[in-house]
């Protein structure tokens, strides 16, 4: 399923597209067997970069925003077609841990770290040079202004604050729970 070189946190991204398109985020034995099954038949039936596709279209890239377009528009404001290759290096970034590394939050520069070095990757697996990567690297990147409407705050930060009593801050950050 992919090899071992496309996986996350002891998954293919085959077994991530099942596990987020079909099936539920239960914890068990017979659930994980369905998710490997699927992901065995998704694969002969569909090729690398039609799965990889459906990944990042159906993946957190923080908050509320899920797959790579909703990610582009939020952070750069113009379609993911129209992104720079530093752009989307950030993007590619975000997915390791999209709520730690926002560019809105207080660990940005540590997103940019991690988007040179998946520059230097680019260049390591020669989908560019060294030089090129490094004239990726010093390109300015411009966000834009996080824009925040709640329709009902009081009930919305009420709810917010009942999901963290019940649940981990990082599960309500990055478990993609669907309320």
């Amino acid at each position: 399923m992919f090899g071992g070189s496309l996986s996350q946190g002891g998954s293919t991204i085959t077994q991530q597209v099942v596990k987020n398109t079909l099936l539920t985020n239960e914890k068990s034995i017979i659930r994980k067997i369905h998710e490997l099954v699927l992901a065995i038949k998704l694969e002969q039936i569909y090729s690398k970069d039609q799965i990889l596709e459906t990944y990042l279209n159906n993946i957190s890239y923080g908050g509320t925003l899920y797959g790579v377009e909703a990610a582009s528009q939020t952070y750069f404001g113009k379609s993911v077609f129209e992104i720079s290759l530093p752009e989307a290096a950030v993007l590619a970034s975000l997915i390791k841990s999209p709520y730690y590394l926002s560019p809105y939050g207080e660990n940005k520069p540590e997103l940019l770290a991690r988007k040179d070095y998946v520059l230097d990757r680019m260049a390591a697996e020669y989908f560019l040079t060294e030089e090129a990567a490094k004239e990726e690297k010093v390109k300015e990147i411009a966000f834009i202004e996080k824009l925040i409407s709640l329709k009902a705050p009081y009930f919305t930060l009420w709810v917010k604050q009942q999901l963290e009593e019940q649940f981990s801050q990082e599960l309500l950050r990055e478990g993609g729970l669907r309320v």
